[in-house]
């Protein structure tokens, strides 16, 4: 079968697209016949060396994907051979199978389309989880969202739109800001690192904050928590890792929480596939999956990592083996 295959933890000069051996099914596994897997920012860290959960080369990077089942292992008793599915793989995705526990699949309906399905599990589901679970955001209550128009970001405005919180994205341009209002109708800051925390000075009083971004932007949104409000901290986009004082939590009598996908899922396999159904009644009612989908193939893979890289546009990758 056709992988991309990382050699070197030296980014997208250490990717190649040739031939693999094809993936067996353990006991508890599927082995999906994958039509999209889609790109998130974990990606280009992993092959650079600087994700948390280093890979060790030769491997194939891709943490989610939707395709057809087109292997079961002999305990798997909820797949059958063919049938359409979403799944959280952690590595192995950008290839043209892949192999996953039955547990961390959930079958995708008929009604969704499976080339945008590849993009839906990640960003969505880590939107999800942080703001209704973990924050525990209310109809009314008033959401921050960084990195805005990236695929987190964009799904946590979604997310919390469709929960009823009032939100606020903030974005780096005015190209980005049209998109998201035209989108989703919320309200944007455009700003930079430097120009951020004068931009949220007059708007203190969040409820929650959903930080992709890191760096100084990470301690100024401290400050615009209101009591009891809690700051997610999901990526940090800008390269820098803050080094929260704890004295503003303290007397801002504020939470700071870590929210990763990855993690939450390795503990907790029953509750991802009631989420996963959380997310297909959302998308049916057109409440989120609304950023643009580009499929590229996999031997377009630098198109869209490049793209990623660069946060040069609005939109979500997927690769198509």
């Amino acid at each position: 079968m056709r992988a991309l295959i990382c050699d070197r933890l030296i980014g997208l000069e250490g990717l190649e697209v040739r031939s693999s051996v094809p993936p067996v099914p353990g006991p508890d596994e599927i082995l999906v016949e994958v039509v999209s897997a889609g790109l998130n920012h974990r990606d280009l860290l992993i092959i650079e060396g600087r994700y948390q959960l280093r890979g060790a080369p030769p491997f194939t990077p891709g943490c989610e994907v939707a395709g057809t089942v087109a292997l079961v292992g002999n305990k798997v008793q909820d797949f059958c051979i063919g049938d359409r599915v979403v799944a959280h793989v952690g590595n192995g995705g950008f290839a043209e199978q892949v192999t996953c526990a039955a547990a961390h699949a959930c079958k995708l309906p008929d009604d969704l389309p499976i080339g945008a399905a590849g993009g839906l599990t990640v960003c969505h589901s880590t939107a999800l989880l942080g703001l209704q679970k973990i924050a525990g955001l209310k109809v009314g209550q008033r959401l921050l969202v960084l990195g805005a128009a990236g695929g987190a970001g964009f799904a946590a405005i979604e997310t919390g739109l469709a929960l009823g919180a009032q939100v606020i994205a903030v974005t780096s341009s005015a190209d980005k800001s049209s998109l998201l209002q035209e989108a989703t109708g919320c309200e944007v800051i455009i700003c930079n690192e430097d120009g951020f925390a004068p931009a949220l000075a007059a708007r203190r009083g969040f409820d929650c904050v959903f930080d992709t971004l890191g760096g100084n932007y990470s301690e100024a949104c401290l400050k615009a928590l209101k009591p009891g409000g809690t700051q997610l901290i999901v990526g940090f986009a800008t390269g820098g890792i803050p080094a929260l004082p704890l004295d503003s939590i303290a007397v801002g009598q504020v939470s700071v929480t870590g929210l990763s996908w990855g993690g939450w899922v390795a503990e907790n396999r029953a509750g991802q596939r009631s989420l996963y159904e959380q997310l297909f009644k959302l998308w049916r009612k057109g409440q989120i999956m609304r950023l643009p989908t580009v499929r590229v193939s996999l031997e377009d893979y630098a198109i869209a990592f490049s793209a990623m890289q660069a946060r040069s546009q609005a939109v979500k990758f997927c690769l198509s083996p």
